[in-house]
């Protein structure tokens, strides 16, 4: 396989994309490397659209390994993998909460973004690196996506304001430090920590973090147009607004009555939910102007 590699820097860090020449049946797989932390980023959709499901079935999971840090445990230690820290819970929540609002949300069909940490340094943190890696294999890749995405952390001490600063700096010496992620132009992700800082301070980070982020964008263009894929063309199922309100006439009161008079426990509400479904249902396909949308998702 022909790996191709792309280079930009970001605040004199280097920021290295490579196509991956494993998880080659997925839709998308690049590793992205920032200094010495360096990250596999896998995107998957599925083949089937789930018609049943009320949302846009988005799953992002951001996995750690010992092995990054340069740790090997010995055999006193178990080796099957544990449940997630809650930073790797938080990493994931954080990736996926900026790139859910660029999918189109009557898309049905479940989409999978897998972040592994490959290696890590003292300096860069996993979570931008995660959250550039995820945006760009998303490009690349056929699934429908309104990106790109770019995140960045800033941080504030001595009077200067530091781009992606460094572990250390981030436990002692920061007044205030924030993460940003957004599009071209926009922010649409924001988290802050730190002591009562001045307004105007915290304007000029948010300056500071778009231009970096308009930086990231334009080299995730670049890269889609040298090896990114064609989106596929999928057919969206829109819900008449009638039919909408034609359904909620017929489930209001018995819905109200089930969950919220009713004292009822949780497997008890679970049946009653699932026998007025039914109920509804078969009223629905009595109805010569509802037929069409039963069959599909009746």
């Amino acid at each position: 396989m022909d790996i191709k590699e792309f280079k930009t820097e970001i605040n004199n860090t280097p920021l290295i994309v490579k196509s991956s020449s494993i998880a080659n049946q997925t839709n998308g797989s690049l590793i992205v490397q920032m200094g010495d932390t360096t990250v596999l980023v896998t995107t998957v959709m599925g083949k089937q659209d789930k018609t049943d499901y009320d949302s846009m079935p988005l799953s992002v999971d951001y996995e750690e390994k010992y092995y990054a840090t340069g740790k090997i445990y010995g055999s006193r230690f178990l080796r099957r993998e544990s449940r997630p820290t809650d930073l790797a819970t938080l990493i994931s929540r954080m990736i996926d909460r900026t790139i859910r609002p660029l999918f189109n949300p009557l898309l049905r069909r479940e989409v999978q973004v897998n972040v592994t940490c490959l290696s890590m340094d003292e300096t860069n943190s996993p979570d931008i690196v995660g959250m550039i890696g995820a945006s760009l294999t998303l490009m690349i890749s056929d699934i429908p996506w309104s990106g790109p995405i770019a995140g960045v952390r800033i941080g504030y001490k001595n009077g200067s304001f530091v781009v992606n600063p460094n572990f250390e700096d981030r436990d002692n010496a920061l007044d205030f430090e924030m993460v940003l992620s957004g599009i071209n132009g926009k922010i649409n992700m924001i988290e802050f920590a730190g002591k009562e800082t001045n307004e105007n301070l915290i304007k000029q980070a948010f300056e500071l973090g778009q231009q970096i982020i308009n930086q990231i964008c334009d080299f995730q263009m670049e890269v889609c147009k040298a090896i990114g894929k064609q989106k596929v063309d999928l057919t969206l199922v829109q819900i008449n607004p009638d039919f909408e309100k034609l359904v909620y006439s017929k489930i209001k009161n018995d819905f109200k009555q089930i969950f919220l008079n009713a004292p009822l426990t949780k497997s008890e509400k679970e049946q009653q939910k699932n026998l007025l479904v039914e109920k509804v249902l078969s009223e629905l396909r009595e109805d010569e102007s509802s037929k069409d949308f039963v069959s599909t998702f009746g």
